[in-house]
């Protein structure tokens, strides 16, 4: 556990007020900042700040709008690359377990207020997909109550269009950072109205600002990340080509804008037409696999656990001679934009995905493991 004291903070707080004003000018180019309700932070923690989470860039820009030193709470891969996990674990930012409880990242997040630190927290988990909001992780409101910290929210608008998920690299813009009104969880209070509250005020819908420029080449790649299947045909193999995405079967293109929109269709609603078609398919296909991918290497905390094929049936996971009940997997997620993640009892295992589409492997599981529960 990284050791906190007053001095620390302090260390941190002198660090993002001598090279913030840097940073801001530098990032300027590709993310301008628009600003709104500075006034609602205080200028001393301990404050918990929370986040919707859109983009790569949102922790970056968050320090930077705020002009205060955030020690975010981010998940244990962001810490396995040897600069940057050093890099984090020397300037506070705390390690946690995700999608499951982590007692040593809660002391850790309760040292840092104790101390007076400004605590960052991306409530969702992680980054949406197809800009829509993801549901809360539990206890957020629990969390302000532990740390006797007042929650100040921050709505970032047009992140994901900026930056989605599934693109390799941003577009040039404006991001929109707008910090609400601190509120404290009262001893005694209910929790969760708070977290419902919570969830409405961090719900920023797809194209929320579409005032806000946006310029970007080659938009469309990255997209076969999700839309897997062309939303004519459905056959799979759909390609980007530059700003426009095309399925080689039945001829069909569409271009694609800055706001994720395919042929003037929000992405949102293209994804789940694919996901009903491809649910739909499972039902009428004969037994056997419903999902495969090559290449795949699988490890666990102790090195690699198998590789080759792995198979999604509906029932369980499968690669090599490693197999795992559906009913036996937790969660299943997706790092960064390939790695899924999948978590079973108290292992994880992690593999990445290759080639076609990754997103399309966590609803997948999580589908047929309820199905079928």
């Amino acid at each position: 556990m990284t050791p906190v004291s007053e001095a620390h903070v302090l260390r941190v707080r002198r660090f993002v007020d001598r090279f913030g004003p840097w940073v801001r000018r530098a990032i300027r180019p590709v993310c301008d900042l628009e600003v709104n309700g500075i006034e609602h932070l205080p200028e001393r923690g301990p404050v918990l700040l929370l986040a919707n989470h859109g983009s790569m860039f949102d922790p970056l820009t968050l320090i930077v709008a705020s002009g205060r030193a955030l020690q975010w709470v981010a998940t244990e891969t962001a810490f396995e690359p040897m600069i940057a996990g050093g890099f984090y674990r020397n300037f506070g930012c705390i390690p946690k377990r995700r999608f499951r409880s982590d007692l040593r990242a809660m002391w850790q997040v309760k040292a840092w207020a104790r101390a007076g630190a400004f605590i960052g927290v991306f409530p969702e988990g992680e980054r949406t997909w197809d800009g829509r909001p993801l549901p809360l992780q539990p206890g957020v409101a629990a969390l302000a109550r532990m740390t006797h910290a007042p929650i100040v929210v921050a709505r970032v608008e047009n992140a994901y269009a900026h930056w989605p998920r599934w693109a390799p690299r941003p577009r040039r813009g404006r991001v929109a950072i707008t910090f609400l009104p601190p509120r404290r969880v009262a001893p005694g209070e209910a929790l969760a109205p708070v977290e419902q509250a919570l969830a409405t005020d961090l719900a920023v819908a797809p194209r929320s600002r579409e005032d806000l420029p946006l310029v970007g080449k080659n938009v469309a790649v990255g997209l076969e990340n999700m839309l897997y299947g062309c939303p004519i045909c459905f056959a799979e193999g759909i390609r980007a080509d530059g700003d426009v995405l095309r399925c080689d079967a039945c001829r069909w293109s569409a271009p694609v804008d800055v706001q994720g929109r395919v042929g003037g269709v929000g992405l949102e609603v293209l994804a789940d037409a694919l996901k009903a078609r491809t649910i739909a398919g499972w039902a009428a296909a004969p037994a056997g696999a419903v999902l495969t991918a090559e290449e795949v290497v699988l490890r666990d905390a102790t090195g690699v656990v198998a590789s080759g094929r792995l198979e999604l049936h509906r029932d369980h996971l499968a690669l090599g001679s490693w197999r795992v009940p559906l009913a036996d997997v937790a969660n299943a997620n997706i790092e960064y934009q390939r790695m899924l993640e999948l978590h079973v009892g108290d292992q994880t295992f992690r593999g990445t995905i290759p080639h076609g589409s990754a997103w399309r492997w966590p609803w997948a599981i999580a589908h047929l493991r309820d199905q079928r529960g």
